[in-house]
């Protein structure tokens, strides 16, 4: 870990970006590869970070499916190896930097209506382990700055020198059940050895594209009437239907939310399809939905960069 002394410096600025940045390209591959029908597990992440104050590591997780332990952890492994071996693409990187410094200008243009946490936990980590305490414009200055000096080649350095065979610790936790059986200590190694000695190919590119639908192809609507509506708000009432509530606020700074409702719900539901919206179900499959022809992983690297979700 960086020492004390140095903590209050730019240098801690720049390796909490250089970090952000190794860790959402490496999850938005493993996204990709959880998000495919054949994948071996159901979720997996990445990233660097403390443990402990004199620990810093390289985290790598996944979740696997019950009979997938072993293809699961050597997938979770190739990934890291393969970050290790070529490092990240120019495309990948650029994306991942424009996240970033999405979420430092987010912050800065919030600023002004800040809740008390934003302020009191800053300060705490600043007194206790001399983390940089920084005014949000000020952050976001220095961010683009470094994001500037920040090219490819210096990332993928610093990406050849994160992990490798040595020093490596694998935890396995899984539930006690009777005909579960997990894998062994040698099968671990097995795996690991399997990854190490495998011929891995470069991550291949994909092209993203740019809009969601071509502008031209939308036809106009008409708002049929406007009223006044509660708390200053507006009512119009269009062509199509719908109603479209209008209510302005200054309690968050350049944000807009959007909420569509439509009366039913799951009473509108047979009995027979309510048994697929139980347990947060369908919540999950809105949350793993794409839009229109585009996956969800697609939505995600499309979108980069934007304050948008």
């Amino acid at each position: 870990p960086t020492p004390r002394e140095l903590k209050n410096t730019q240098i801690v600025v720049l390796e909490d970006i250089l970090k952000d940045v190794i860790g959402n390209v490496m999850n938005e591959r493993l996204n990709d590869i959880a998000a495919a029908s054949d994948s071996p597990f159901l979720s997996a992440g990445f990233g660097v970070g403390s443990i402990c104050e004199t620990s810093e590591v390289v985290m790598a997780t996944v979740n696997c499916k019950e009979d997938k332990r072993s293809e699961a952890f050597e997938a979770l492994l190739t990934e890291v190896e393969r970050m290790r071996r070529y490092g990240l693409r120019d495309d990948e990187i650029q994306r991942a930097k424009q996240n970033v410094l999405t979420r430092y200008e987010t912050a800065a243009k919030g600023a002004e209506s800040r809740k008390n946490s934003e302020f009191v936990y800053p300060m705490v980590y600043n007194f206790f382990n001399n983390t940089p305490f920084m005014d949000p414009e000020l952050e976001y200055q220095l961010a683009s700055q470094i994001m500037q000096m920040l090219a490819p080649q210096v990332i993928n350095q610093v990406v050849a020198e994160l992990a490798g065979d040595k020093n490596m610790v694998v935890l396995y936790v899984a539930p006690e059940r009777e005909g579960l059986t997990h894998p062994s200590e040698q099968e671990i190694l097995s795996s690991i050895s399997k990854v190490y000695s495998s011929d891995i190919a470069r991550a291949e590119g994909e092209e993203v594209p740019e809009q969601f639908v071509n502008p031209a192809s939308i036809k106009k609507g008409k708002i049929k009437k406007t009223s006044e509506g509660l708390y200053s708000s507006k009512v119009l009432s269009l062509g199509n239907g719908m109603t479209v509530v209008l209510l302005p606020s200054d309690l968050e700074k350049d944000k807009v939310l959007f909420s569509i409702t439509k009366k039913g719900g799951s009473s509108l539901l047979s009995d027979e399809q309510l048994y697929n919206i139980e347990d947060n179900i369908f919540s999950l499959y809105v949350q793993n939905s794409g839009v229109s022809q585009y996956s969800g992983t697609m939505v995600g690297k499309m979108i980069a960069g934007k304050n948008l979700s």
